[in-house]
């Protein structure tokens, strides 16, 4: 599935802080939305609320990013793009003052990725669980259980994508360093068996035999690599 092939694309070691930069758009658009009236002058925008929207997910508690000065004279995108530009130049401080620190950020940022999709995806799955158990019962005007099945399936995939792009962005934005440390412990963990796992697979998959078309006789050496004729060996049932 979609998801188990980023999983094992992060546990690989793939680069995802381009994948991380174009998830802040959304959040900021999230933030913004949630509480700009794009029909009023922004004059009359309510700062407050603005800010305390952008403190949820995007700044400190008491940042007061945005100002009544600020929205005097302003449309959504120039404050959107404020914003958004202050985001990304405080995540590429945060990233500089991390690996002034000794760590390595592209860990982190797979780390986080990564833990947050085993979380949204463990969500999903009860989630689909109820619904499987409980969609022969929604009234969903006359259609079929399975129809609807699907249909409402795929909104909650949906979902479970935009939680993960926003929960990701959130906590990449607003972890401090210990709580980076651990989660870099413990990804690096789990890489070591995931590839530990992979080498096993490659090794046993080394030892079976070769196939052929050839066909074996019954005096020739049986190819198992026992030394034996084959007639005494693999093919003595024959």
């Amino acid at each position: 599935t979609i998801i188990y092939g980023q999983r094992n694309s992060i546990l690989d070691g793939e680069d995802v802080h381009a994948q991380i930069v174009e998830m802040f758009p959304d959040l900021v658009d999230e933030a913004l939305l949630g509480s700009v009236d794009i029909d009023k002058p922004s004059v009359d925008w309510d700062v407050e609320k603005i800010n305390l929207n952008l403190e949820d997910k995007l700044f400190k508690k008491g940042t007061n990013f945005v100002t009544k000065e600020m929205c005097e004279d302003i449309i959504y995108e120039e404050l959107r793009q404020k914003v958004l530009d202050d985001v990304v130049a405080r995540y590429d401080e945060k990233k500089q003052q991390i690996e002034e620190l000794g760590l390595v950020f592209a860990d982190i940022e797979r780390s986080v990725l990564l833990s947050v999709v085993d979380h949204a995806w463990m969500q999903h799955i009860d989630g689909m669980s109820d619904l499987r158990r409980d969609v022969s019962t929604l009234a969903y005007g006359r259609q079929d259980p399975i129809v609807a099945y699907k249909k409402i399936g795929f909104n909650m995939f949906d979902e479970m994508i935009a939680r993960i792009r926003a929960d990701t962005a959130s906590v990449m934005l607003n972890m401090n360093v210990d709580a980076f440390r651990a989660m870099v412990e413990r990804i690096n963990r789990q890489r070591q068996e995931f590839m530990a796992r992979k080498e096993g697979q490659k090794a046993e998959a080394e030892k079976q035999p070769a196939k052929s078309d050839k066909v074996v006789g019954r005096n020739d050496l049986c190819p198992c690599g026992s030394g034996k004729k084959y007639k005494n060996c693999c093919g003595k049932e024959e």
